[in-house]
């Protein structure tokens, strides 16, 4: 008989399923399960179970969520999880009228945390409570639309500052779970070049200053966990680290009450998921809504749907200058530049093009008259 462990293992596996922050989502869920109906799991499909027993144990599981008031999503997730791992068991369990039941209970609902949304003041007001390092990195978050861990993932010969405006080539993530730390591929799989602000290109340049002197003297201060010296990254820190330094800037900015001897949040987090409602995320929410062009977004941001299937047959010119048409409005502390004069000068050159082209043309159908005369000419003249 298999051991629970590699039960869960298999079907892992069988399912193609191989980040590790997966995994170990489902481990916790199918475990979850089968403790809270006092199951073992180990002979529960060969016991030849009824559906009605299935039913029963999916039912009083559902109904202690109830009672445990746990947010609709998470629980959506949850059952998800179990509906394909029973019925990678038992096939029958599949097709039973129990999910349609708690698909309906479920429909529509969303994520619970009452997250914040933030305006350019926010951000504004919010990075100017950092330091260098603050400024570089959530600043390219907010000119970039990207994930927290793919950020972190960065290094130097990822960010092209020669570029106008500068790219950021998104290959990887940062998974505090890797035996590396760094994930070979992106949450949704996809490759993006996309771009961030002059700001924050002008920000990042600053932090290359500093990074070095940065990493060592966190390596001085570093107890629990050692700084690595020979990290590349551009940013040398965990997702954690992150945190902190934005909930320093929110407190600094009036955005959160803290008690500064036990360091306990007071105020500023979702009652339900103890979630700060202003988190991070909300910069990439912000470049989704803002940004102005809406489809754009979604493949800068490394969403793959249809709309987006057509820029990736784009040009990095073209996409780069629909991006700088846009760039004010993920540019917080800086002034655009304006375009207009050089947008007319551009458009009368385009003007005296098409001029000198026309005239071309109508000399070309010149020489061709001249020539054909000539030629119906020397006809003539033979007979």
């Amino acid at each position: 008989m298999k051991k629970t462990a590699d039960m869960i293992e298999e079907y892992l596996d069988k399912r193609l399923i191989t980040r590790k922050p997966t995994r170990n989502l489902y481990k916790y869920t199918i475990l979850d399960y089968f403790k809270n109906n006092n199951k073992d799991m180990n002979n529960y499909f060969s016991s030849k179970e009824t559906l009605d027993t299935y039913e029963k144990d999916i039912r009083d599981v559902y109904m202690q969520q109830e009672k445990d008031h746990k947010p609709h999503y998470s629980r959506k997730t949850y059952f998800n999880i179990i509906k394909l791992f029973l019925s990678h068991h038992d096939k029958r369990i599949k097709t039973m009228e129990i999910w349609d039941n708690i698909k309906g209970q479920l429909r529509g609902c969303e994520p619970e945390s009452d997250e914040k949304i933030v305006n350019k003041n926010d951000i504004k007001t919010i990075i100017s409570h950092g330091g260098t390092l603050q400024r570089a990195i959530f600043l390219m978050l907010a000119s970039s639309g990207r994930r927290i861990g793919e950020i972190l993932a960065l290094y130097p010969e990822d960010v092209n500052t020669n570029a106008t405006p500068a790219t950021l080539n998104i290959k990887k993530t940062y998974d505090n779970t890797a035996p590396s730390k760094i994930s070979q591929t992106t949450k949704t799989k996809q490759k993006t070049l996309c771009f961030i602000s002059e700001e924050a290109k002008e920000a990042y340049l600053e932090w290359l200053k500093e990074r070095d002197t940065y990493l060592r003297n966190a390596s001085v201060r570093s107890y629990s966990h050692k700084k690595d010296l020979t990290d590349r990254r551009v940013f040398p820190m965990t997702y954690a680290n992150t945190m902190v330094l934005w909930r320093n800037m929110l407190v600094k900015a009036g955005y959160l009450k803290r008690n500064e001897d036990t360091k306990e949040i007071l105020n500023g987090k979702d009652e339900n998921t103890n979630r700060l409602l202003f988190h991070p995320h909300c910069l990439r929410k912000h470049f989704r809504g803002y940004f102005g062009d809406a489809d754009l977004s979604e493949y800068l941001m490394g969403h793959s749907t249809m709309t987006t299937k057509t820029y990736r047959k784009m040009t990095i010119e073209d996409l780069s200058e629909k991006y700088i048409e846009h760039m004010g409005n993920v540019t917080f502390f800086t002034s655009p530049p304006d375009l207009t004069d050089i947008k007319e000068d551009l458009k009368e050159k385009d003007d005296e093009i098409a001029k000198m082209r026309a005239d071309i043309e109508k000399m070309h159908n010149e020489i061709l008259t001249l020539q054909n005369l000539e030629t119906l000419a020397k006809l003539l003249k033979k007979t």
